[in-house]
């Protein structure tokens, strides 16, 4: 029979965490302890200072949940846990691999938890969470905001071009004034993300350093900044595949798929492909490099995307050297080999970037004989081939 009556000891537990708006649902591994706790900042104090106590916690895993989950990741990292917020849909293709149909949040919970045990020391997919500034979450917000006044500012326009159309007035005058708000609204927001880029010296500098690039201005700049605050810290292939713009391939035995760029954020792809059509435009650079994606053949969106894919290699390293377009040597008009900066890496990666050209051999034509003349040569080959017998002395 099973002693109940002293808790069993383990050496490292693994806490798996559902979050929802009002309530969050631990469960912990190796013991097999179940607690619902309120999404409060009192409530998750008391469960830190009463259940986790004596507990020696390795991992603590839960979902990104549209925001509710990150005052209870901060809440456990300040803590002093190791805490990682998983993508739902890659939790959900872990917990179908593991053979787990049902969905309760208990359920949830303990797949987190197993997910934890099982993947613990495995960066890529357990990477910790870090948590973010007052003024990085404040530019989040608004950046948001933005770009949600902006589709609200197409969605008007294109209803207000209807009723033009079709002489409603009446409707026509309504929208003129939403419209009118709508802009309004929205240059306010602009507004409050400049105040707060220029709040942080590093926002500064790197909104600086990004406007310095030809073809970025505020809205590009204010969304790398807000969303990819991981510049200059990753390589060119993290920082690709981190932003989306990383082509996977699909290949399975004899097959080769297409190659797609679908993972990676969204929010940014999308948010600087209307962006980048004017950055192949005015950058020297990317105008020469998306001309000669063309001119092989490739399709207008693929040299996009391989355009802003460049673009974002190039402003990583600029980050990374925290220095602007001019100053890390990259011309007007395409992209110098001997690339001379002040950081050795630097120069590996900008040459990196450059095409690499191969010289092509001069191509010898060769000599043509005649029939003739190869008939000759095999016959005096064979006379030299024979063999003369030795002499009798």
């Amino acid at each position: 029979m099973k002693n109940t009556k002293f808790p069993q000891i383990f050496n490292e537990y693994y806490i798996g965490i559902d979050v929802s708006k009002d309530f969050i649902h631990c469960y912990s591994r190796p013991d097999g302890v179940y607690k619902k706790v309120a999404n409060n900042k009192k409530a998750i104090e008391n469960y830190i200072r009463t259940v986790l106590k004596d507990k020696k916690v390795a991992c603590i895993v839960m979902e990104a949940t549209g925001g509710y989950e990150l005052y209870t990741a901060e809440a456990f990292a300040k803590a002093g846990y190791y805490v990682v917020v998983l993508n739902p849909k890659r939790a959900r293709h872990l917990m179908s691999g593991m053979g787990i149909n049902p969905k309760t949040d208990k359920v949830d919970a303990e797949v987190l938890a197993k997910i934890a045990q099982r993947f613990w020391g495995d960066e890529d997919v357990l990477s910790a969470y870090e948590p973010m500034s007052k003024e990085q979450k404040k530019l989040q917000r608004a950046v948001n905001r933005y770009n949600q006044l902006t589709n609200d500012i197409v969605r008007c326009k294109n209803r207000l071009r209807k009723a033009e159309f079709n002489e409603d007035k009446v409707n026509a005058k309504s929208l003129k004034s939403q419209l009118k708000w709508l802009l309004k609204e929205r240059k306010a927001y602009m507004q409050d993300i400049r105040l707060c880029i220029a709040s942080d010296p590093q926002m500064a500098r790197w909104d600086e350093i990004l406007q310095s690039v030809p073809g970025i201005a505020n809205v590009v700049s204010a969304l790398l900044i807000a969303f990819l605050p991981e510049l200059g810290k990753l390589n060119r292939e993290r920082i690709a595949s981190l932003a989306g713009l990383a082509p996977h391939p699909s290949d399975s035995g004899t097959k080769q798929g297409s190659r797609e760029a679908k993972k990676g954020r969204q929010k940014i792809k999308w948010g600087w492909m209307p962006a980048i059509a004017s950055a192949i435009k005015n950058n020297p650079v990317l105008k020469d490099f998306y001309q000669r994606l063309t001119a092989r053949g490739k399709a207008p969106k693929v040299a996009m995307i391989a355009s802003m894919r460049k673009l974002l290699v190039i402003i990583n390293q600029m980050i990374r050297n925290n220095q602007k377009w001019g100053e890390n040597k990259i011309q007007k008009n395409e992209l110098q080999d001997n690339v001379q900066t002040v950081s050795a890496p630097a120069a590996d990666e900008l040459n990196n970037q450059s095409e690499q050209v191969i010289e092509e051999k001069p191509t010898v034509k060769k000599a043509r004989v005649s029939k003739k003349q190869t008939s000759i040569v095999k016959s005096v080959a064979q006379r030299k081939t024979k063999t003369t017998p030795k002499t009798m002395r």
